[in-house]
């Protein structure tokens, strides 16, 4: 039902709202009612859209293979291999998973399962041609790209290959075959690389091994024209020197020796004694026996000479033999002497004899150091030359080493199953997205559709969007009275159903006008800013309730091009307002009687009249209206198409701006009061027409409408 609103709201003055963070949920749901169809389309057109690219969709089916990187490898033999074990770093394990995902890798791939005479990756063409030489240009190559999916499994070494296609058996043998291809491109990779080294290895090698014999015969050469010959380390010349410098010390040891021994023996044969403490008598066999001689013969002696005195005769032949023997003693302590200076004699010789050839050695030597500086630069070089050869003949050897143990940097952790059933597309999950996508475009359509819709619908739009002061609601009667409502006019209604919600709503309206201001309204105009707005009808039950209210109502009719009040109250032909406002007759002569109520009607159902109030102003009757009635119910013309309304409005009392409900635009509404406000009309409010009250909230919450389910015992439609 209408509100009872105070109407003294003006366009400039609102009602202050409570303002919230969040919208009201009941606001929601009224819009959300009201435009449920709209969400019900949205919903359903989107939701077969999706169902039937859903059901459109290949089956696809997906295999995964795992692949694990081994950055080092086990050290059968020793030696560096020529292409290095793979690094432990992130970006070294993202480098392979980009080579898993190469074009090229990819077109190994194609070649080895044929892909080309499948349907999916060629239509059955069997001959591909390409340019081998350049990898990653196989035509098949993108294809295999697309179906192929490579990610490292979060932070480890594990690299899961996954394919899809239309063909389980092909999906696994895809990822399978993905995986064997990068572990023989890696085997490949590094035989080729290893084969490229081994034949540079060997080419140098014989350059190498050239190049050091060339500077092994230049050395040797070199010695032998310079006499640097050598044996344990040492030139000849050195050894020589060497020899002689040890003959010498040894010479001259020994000179020193017989020196000391000579000097000896002469100074005991210069301290007396005739020599005979000579060490080299003392040693001498011949002398210890003639001593031994002398010992006996000097006893024999002094026995003699106590026996028989110092004439006898034996004793003249012992001291005889004693004198030969001492003698022969001291000729053989000469003879030492004799023998001791011959040995130092032949020691200081021999001493000389090798210093001169030392001299000699020494001049040989220094000869040989001045060639020694060459020798030495020819020495490094082919000390060098043999170094570089070495090294690379056991480069040479540790890869002929390694020929047979040639493996790729990673192993095949897990092969692709055939999959069971197919991953794509997944009808749960695609049909929950559906139904939350079709769900959210609905919502989205209802919110577009609210955004873009400028008509007229709640008396929120009424209030704050228009400016004006909500005067009410008039429902639609089939919507209040079903099908009790066929054939009979909503004025008659109104009489034949005064408890309905119809009349209910009416008498609301008639209400808001009449006590809504301190001053009692004499003259009301209803008007609207377009044509086909409810306002003839309202205006007709508007002027029935007041009328039977007991309120002396008139009903003017100055919409002159439709006067569909005339039409539907006044006989046919009946041009009373006409021949008033020409002066052809009087008031009471154009008044009508109401049959069915004590109103009274003004109009013109002729179509003569071309313009109103040409002869009679507007002023004049409607002051004699107020002489003869109460209330003076006045229904104009649209105030957009017709200026005779303006002039209306600016006379009488009180404006009601009435819309037709879901179809007058906000901006004919703004335009129609701007128009009245500068005519200085006093705009009562404006009240909607035509109102579904069937829909929820068809009005708003904030009115009566919204509530209407609660009061449905309190009317008898």
């Amino acid at each position: 039902m209408p509100g009872s609103d105070t109407p003294h709201q003006t366009r400039e003055q609102g009602t202050p709202r409570e303002w919230r963070f969040l919208p009201d949920p009941q606001y929601l749901w009224s819009i959300f009612r009201r435009r449920q169809w709209t969400f019900v389309l949205v919903t359903g057109v989107v939701l077969l859209l999706g169902l039937a690219w859903l059901l459109t969709r290949p089956a696809l089916y997906s295999a995964t293979a795992s692949v694990m990187i081994e950055p080092s490898q086990p050290d059968v033999v020793e030696g560096a291999p020529v292409s290095p074990d793979l690094g432990r770093e992130t970006n070294v394990i993202d480098t392979e998973v980009e080579i898993l995902s190469s074009p090229r890798l990819a077109g190994r791939v194609a070649d080895a399962l044929d892909l080309a005479s499948y349907e999916e990756f060629g239509g059955g063409a069997r001959d591909v041609t390409f340019d081998a030489d350049e990898p990653g240009t196989h035509p098949l190559a993108g294809a295999v790209l697309s179906r192929t999916d490579v990610r490292r499994s979060g932070l480890t070494f594990l690299i899961d290959i996954t394919a899809t296609t239309r063909d389980s058996e092909l999906s696994a043998a895809l990822a399978n075959e993905v995986a064997r291809q990068y572990l023989l491109q890696q085997e490949e990779t590094k035989g080729q690389t290893n084969e490229e080294a081994r034949e540079f290895l060997q080419t140098r090698l014989v350059e190498l091994r050239e190049q050091a014999a060339q500077a092994d015969a230049a050395l040797q050469s070199y010695k032998v024209r310079n006499g640097l010959m050598s044996a344990e380390g040492a030139t000849m010349a050195e050894q020589e020197v060497s020899i002689l410098n040890q003959e010498i010390s040894s010479a001259r040891a020994a000179l020193a020796e017989k020196e000391g021994q000579l000097a000896a023996a002469r100074r005991r044969v210069s301290q007396g004694g005739g020599g005979a403490e000579v060490p080299a008598a003392l040693q001498s066999g011949t002398v210890a026996e003639l001593r031994q001689r002398e010992a006996l013969l000097t006893g024999q002696l002094a026995n003699y000479e106590a026996r028989f005195g110092e004439l006898h005769p034996e004793v003249r032949q012992a001291r005889e033999e004693l004198a030969d023997v001492r003698s022969q003693i001291q000729l053989q302590i000469d003879r030492v002497m004799s023998s001791l200076a011959s040995d130092v004699e032949a020691a200081r010789s021999r001493v000389a004899s090798l210093e001169a050839s030392q001299s000699q050695a020494e001049g040989a030597l220094m000869s040989n150091n001045v060639a020694q500086v060459d020798l030495m630069d020819l020495e490094r070089n082919a000390e060098a030359a043999r170094a570089i050869y070495q090294t690379f003949l056991e480069r040479a050897q540790q890869l002929a080493s390694q020929e047979g143990l040639i493996r790729p940097d990673a192993s095949i952790e897990s092969l692709a199953r055939v999959p069971g059933g197919p991953s794509s597309p997944n009808y749960p999950m695609w049909t929950i997205l559906l139904l939350v996508a079709a769900v959210t475009s609905g919502l989205a359509a209802i919110a577009v559709a609210e955004y873009l819709d400028a008509r007229i619908r709640t008396r929120s739009d009424v209030e704050d969007r228009v400016g004006l002061a909500y005067l009410g609601a008039v429902p639609d009667l089939a919507s209040t009275a079903g099908k009790k409502a066929r054939g009979i006019s909503p004025w008659d209604y109104l009489l034949d159903h005064p408890q309905s919600t119809f009349a209910e709503s009416i008498r609301a309206l008639r209400s808001s006008l009449i006590l809504g201001r301190n001053t009692r309204s004499r003259s009301i105009a209803i008007t609207s800013a377009l044509p086909r707005e409810g306002k003839s009808t309202t205006a007709l039950c508007l002027a029935r309730a007041m009328a039977e209210s007991g309120i002396s109502t008139v009903l003017v009719d100055c919409d002159g091009r439709r006067h569909a009040v005339s039409d539907a109250l006044l006989p046919e032909g009946w041009n009373g307002l006409g021949r008033y406002l020409n002066r052809e007759g009087s008031l009471d002569e154009a008044l009508s009687k109401d049959p069915a109520s004590s109103l009274h009607v003004l109009g013109d159902n002729t179509g003569r009249i071309s313009e109103l109030f040409v002869h009679r102003p507007f002023q004049s009757l409607l002051g004699e209206l107020q002489e003869r009635f109460q209330m003076v119910v006045i229904d104009t013309a649209p105030v957009l198409g017709i200026a005779e309304t303006r002039r209306i409005a600016s006379e009488v009392d009180r404006v009601l701006m009435v819309a037709r409900w879901r179809s007058t635009g906000i901006r004919a509404v703004d335009t129609a009061t701007d128009i009245l406000a500068e005519t200085g009309a006093e705009i009562a409010g404006l009240a909607l027409t035509r109102v579904d009250v069937r829909k929820y909230a068809s009005t708003g919450q904030r009115d009566v409408y919204g509530y209407r389910s609660e009061f449905a015992g309190y009317y008898a439609d």
